[in-house]
């Protein structure tokens, strides 16, 4: 009696286990390949960047593909991305994650164009040691201090932002009396 016990608690373990198994498969995200680029595709039918695999000196992130526009930089999806210098991010993208363009050490100028972005994170732009210039569009109402980014020199805040603005690269609040953002690069005298 008690072995067939145990012989039915473990088929039933066993069977729960390959129930889980299964479910947990299915909910995996399918990635797909264009390009350059790795992407998933996000419950509202917009794409997520999973991974940058070009050797592009200058790429611009496309804002579709296959009809289908890309709105999040995913963590890590610019990782390493050795030869990037100057990286253009479209308007289609609300979202950079955590460290979506990290130790991209040849880059230099980063480009977001008018859009949806409204926020840019301490990590969002992480360890780029020779990034030298970020052009911030008037959509955005934040930027953090872009950890680890040495050389960089200036931001460039788009004249009709009404939330922020720079002055010689430093960001200030749009009325100019608090400093919001110093370039970690940006040496002056006084």
């Amino acid at each position: 009696m008690k072995k067939k016990s145990f012989i039915m608690l473990t088929m039933c373990i066993f069977i729960f286990m390959c129930t889980f198994a299964v479910q947990s498969y299915a909910a995996e995200e399918t990635e797909y390949s264009k390009g350059s680029l790795n992407y998933i595709v996000l419950d509202d039918n917009t794409l997520k960047i999973t991974k940058y695999h070009g050797e592009e000196k200058n790429y611009t992130i496309p804002s579709e593909i296959n009809g289908k526009p890309v709105t999040v930089i995913g963590r890590y999806a610019f990782l390493q991305a050795d030869k990037l210098q100057k990286l253009v991010i479209p308007g289609s993208i609300k979202e950079i994650e955590d460290q979506g363009i990290e130790e991209c050490y040849a880059l230099k100028t980063v480009v977001i164009n008018s859009g949806k972005l409204k926020n840019i994170s301490n990590t969002s732009i992480e360890n780029c040691h020779k990034l030298q210039s970020v052009s911030i569009p008037k959509n955005v109402e934040s930027v953090g201090s872009l950890l680890g980014c040495w050389e960089l020199k200036e931001f460039n805040v788009n004249e009709s932002n009404p939330y922020i603005c720079s002055i010689d690269g430093v960001v200030f609040s749009k009325d100019k009396t608090t400093l919001l953002k110093y370039p970690q690069g940006k040496t002056v005298d006084e």
